[in-house]
């Protein structure tokens, strides 16, 4: 596997963040999904990958989320419908409501208006257009608060949930039907309707604050039977496609599932039992649906769980942790910039006693400290904006001062600072922070969404290289007087007409004149900085790339996808390499089974027939000189490592060399020769962030 001098950093600060509420789009495959702080995730439900992240305004709040017409709507308490533009990761349109905050939303079948119900009792009816939503009526005011709200498929019956109360309205005249009132446990607690549906046959399933899950006629407005499924509230459920399975869960994390059965076939009399329950949550689930016949569940626990529907795979679950898929950690030399949401930190590692002398220690050993990792700085963002994206570089120096370049964009612009750092060996240097004014234009009305500063030694410049949210690649060089930057040049990646699709590139890696990207549509394309036009893209695979990473000394393009193949492009001969044919039938079941998505990759500087990568869970690395495994073997049991195979009365060391030291890994790189930075979010420390999860007495304690 090779020897390794690890920097295992814990110093990353990472805060978990609880979903809110989940829709999925079944005509494009997305799920989206909304968390406490109001940024809206992209999932691809194909590849369960996440595609993009769309960050809020300081102002906006995200209560509930819709996709309509393959259009991504979100509504909150701040009382604003907002379209969004998904090309560019940006609010397009707003729409206040007349009714204060607004509660739930909710769209008829045919996909071509909405109803929101809000905090003044308001049901508002919009329509949706290709382009924008018109407000079209409003119903009668309510005295309370409307919780949550449903269409019936014909679209002339609607159905709100309220404060002790349902009612059944006529979505045509605005007229109220029906009046269901709930009972309360307690006189001076009212029951809140938090959750419903409607099915074809006008049954009516709510959930509510006792815990209930009540099945309703809603065309004699009388309780059909009525099931005590939780403890505490019940704050979401579904049903599937053919009406006979619902899922429900709330402050109680479990997911019951209810049954729609007769007691003969011949019989057309038909009831609901309770028939299974799952713990796949420590705390509150907030929503849950069914996509591609798959449970999906979320909530404050940050997990999203997916669970198969077939019977052959229903004991299956897969669980995504909150961690975050692209890296907030960037290196330089031993300086590392973290970007949190609304600051980033400047740290310089730790240095060990015995670097230069490691005889005698043996794997897993720790080294003595001479100096211990330290904060240098602490820069907040312009208005408390959230940060997109961020990079460190530097200019080669002497050893008594060092110069750091720090960028970073929010929603609105690119900011550039010069960290001047007075001397590396003094215990408290005095580090002079200095922001660049001059910058181009584009800077300032083209906010970035990937960005990498990079050195070139041919011309001795420091290049800021750039991804805008238009999907347009800049290139930034810094001036000879280091007062400012100046535009060099410009790739519009994908066609400005080709943007009014959903279609955006979501990776880039540079090298010297190089620029590879990789978009949504599976498209991996590289360019050339200096001619500004493509030089070749690869064969489309039907999967996402989840990373990107160049050769450091050849023409070669190491590319990740997110079932965990892994592909190696020679873009100068314009055909896979050797390893890439070979290897790309030899890969072990259990490694193409695994959930896990490789988030980084890179190659050994000192070896560059070895191969790092890491996901959230595992540290590998492959040795191209190596044997590949088994179809069969299990690769990911402990000290599989040190496994050879033997042949021929001949040992065969395996191309796969697999840690399970680290837990939950946000960042791997190799700083210097020889030594890796592994920055990682222990499961305790993600679990003591959050929130008490509900009391229950369980048998034994």
């Amino acid at each position: 596997m090779g020897d390794y001098l690890v920097h295992r950093a814990r110093f990353f600060d990472y805060q978990p963040k609880a979903i809110q509420s989940m829709n999925y789009d079944d005509a494009i495959k997305k799920l989206a999904i909304s968390r406490s702080d109001s940024t809206i995730e992209i999932w691809c439900t194909k590849n369960e990958f996440l595609e993009s992240i769309i960050y809020p305004t300081a102002d906006r709040q995200v209560e509930s989320l819709l996709w309509c017409r393959s259009q991504l709507l979100s509504s909150g308490l701040d009382g604003f419908i907002v379209l969004y533009d998904l090309a560019r990761l940006t609010a397009k349109k707003l729409v206040p409501s007349i009714g204060g905050a607004i509660w739930c939303m909710n769209k008829n079948k045919s996909e071509t208006k909405i109803v929101v119900g809000t905090e003044d009792g308001y049901v508002v009816m919009y329509e949706v257009q290709i382009d924008g939503i018109l407000f079209e009526k409003s119903f009668n005011k309510l005295d309370s608060r409307i919780l949550s709200i449903a269409w019936h498929k014909d679209e002339e019956i609607l159905i709100t949930g309220g404060i002790d109360n349902i009612r059944v309205w006529d979505a045509n005249s605005g007229q109220v039907l029906q009046r269901l009132s709930l009972g309360r446990i307690d006189k001076n607690k009212e029951t809140l309707v938090w959750c419903l549906t409607i099915t074809s046959d006008f049954q009516i399933i709510s959930g509510d604050s006792r815990g209930k899950i009540s099945i309703w006629n809603s065309e004699q407005g009388n309780l059909i039977k009525s099931f005590q499924t939780h403890s505490v509230d019940v704050l979401c459920l579904c049903i599937d496609e053919t009406e006979k399975h619902v899922y429900c869960s709330g402050i109680d994390p479990s997911i019951v599932q209810l049954d729609l059965v007769s007691t003969s076939q011949e019989e057309n009399y038909k009831y609901w039992v309770k028939s299974s329950v799952y713990y796949h949550h420590t705390h509150d689930v907030r929503s849950i649906l069914i996509a591609d016949n798959q449970l999906i569940s979320a909530g404050v626990d940050t997990k999203i769980v997916f669970k198969s529907l077939e019977k052959k795979n229903s004991s299956k679950n897969r669980k995504y942790n909150s961690m975050p898929q692209k890296s907030l950690v960037h290196t330089h030399d031993d300086f590392v910039l973290i970007q949190h949401d609304k600051h980033l930190e400047l740290w310089k590692l730790g240095q060990s006693g015995d670097d230069c002398n490691l005889d005698g220690k043996k794997d897993g050993d720790y080294l003595s400290i001479l100096r211990s990792p330290k904060k240098f700085l602490h820069l907040n963002s312009k208005n408390d904006l959230n940060i997109v994206c961020s990079s460190i570089g530097a200019l080669p120096t002497d050893e008594n001062s060092q110069t750091i370049w720090i960028s970073y964009s929010d929603l609105n612009s690119i900011h550039i600072y010069k960290i001047e750092i007075s001397s590396k060996q003094l215990l408290e240097p005095k580090v002079n922070v200095i922001k660049i004014k001059s910058l181009p234009l584009a800077c300032g009305n083209r906010p970035a969404v990937i960005m990498n500063f990079c050195y070139s030694a041919s011309s001795n410049q420091l290049r800021l290289n750039y991804l805008t949210n238009k999907s347009c690649l800049q290139s930034l060089y810094l001036l000879n007087d280091e007062l400012g930057f100046a535009l060099d040049s410009t790739i519009q990646c994908i066609p400005q007409d080709l943007l009014l699709t959903d279609n955006r590139v979501h990776l880039v890696d540079f090298k010297d004149d190089y620029v590879a990207t990789a978009d949504t549509d599976t498209n991996i394309v590289i360019w050339s900085l200096k001619a500004q036009s493509q030089i070749c893209s690869l064969p489309k695979y039907d999967s996402l790339a989840s990373s990107l990473k160049f050769h450091p000394n050849k023409n070669l393009l190491l590319v990740c996808y997110a079932n965990r193949k892994i592909v190696e492009y020679d873009f100068e001969l314009n055909e896979y390499t050797d390893w890439s044919r070979e290897s790309s039938k030899k890969w072990p079941k259990q490694w193409l089974k695994s959930n896990n998505k490789i988030l980084s990759c890179f190659y050994d500087s000192r070896d560059d027939q070895k191969i790092i990568l890491h996901d959230e869970q595992y540290l590998t690395i492959i040795n191209k000189n190596e044997t590949m495994p088994d179809f069969n073997e299990k690769i990911f049991q402990p000290k599989y490592s040190i496994k050879s195979k033997c042949q021929n009365g001949q040992t065969e060391k395996q191309a796969l060399h697999i840690s399970d030291k680290y837990r939950y890994i946000v960042h791997l790189s190799e700083p210097l020769k020889g030594q890796l930075l592994i920055v990682e979010v222990t499961p305790l420390s993600v679990s003591e962030r959050l929130p008490p999860s509900l009391k229950q007495k369980k048998f034994g304690t």
